[in-house]
């Protein structure tokens, strides 16, 4: 990704914070790199890739809350993790660093405090 993109993403209106973090597939179980965006609309939409027009799910925080994960236990392997708590469910993602990591709890820490409504965006891009 480049800095003026990046730099693009940050202006929409609403987005918290937006980047590549790594979640485990429901499916299969194996885990994959996807864009997120945390946005002040109380979700967490996740994309294919920054280019995307559409989100490929999303994830909703109201109510929910941010707990990090051992920093020791995928640190070695060069991923930090959080998870997102709510309803006792919880949503693990991983970032490539502790500074993003720290980043992202702040923004989806924000999200899960939202006020806005409880229907997603499903027509908020991944970019500008």
């Amino acid at each position: 990704m480049s800095a003026a993109h990046s730099s693009t993403q940050a202006r929409l209106p609403g987005v918290l914070k937006c980047g590549f973090l790594w979640k485990r597939g429901h499916t299969l179980g194996s885990w994959t790199k996807r864009w997120f965006v945390a946005h002040v609309d109380g979700f967490v939409y996740h994309y294919l890739s920054e280019l995307d027009l559409q989100p490929k799910g999303t994830i909703s925080c109201h109510g929910g809350f941010v707990q990090p994960l051992d920093v020791q236990e995928h640190a070695g392997e060069g991923y930090f993790g959080l998870a997102l708590v709510r309803e006792s469910k919880k949503r693990v993602l991983y970032a490539e660093s502790e500074q993003q990591l720290e980043q992202w709890a702040k923004a989806i820490g924000r999200t899960a405090r939202a006020e806005g409504g409880i229907e997603p965006h499903m027509d908020l891009p991944a970019s500008a």
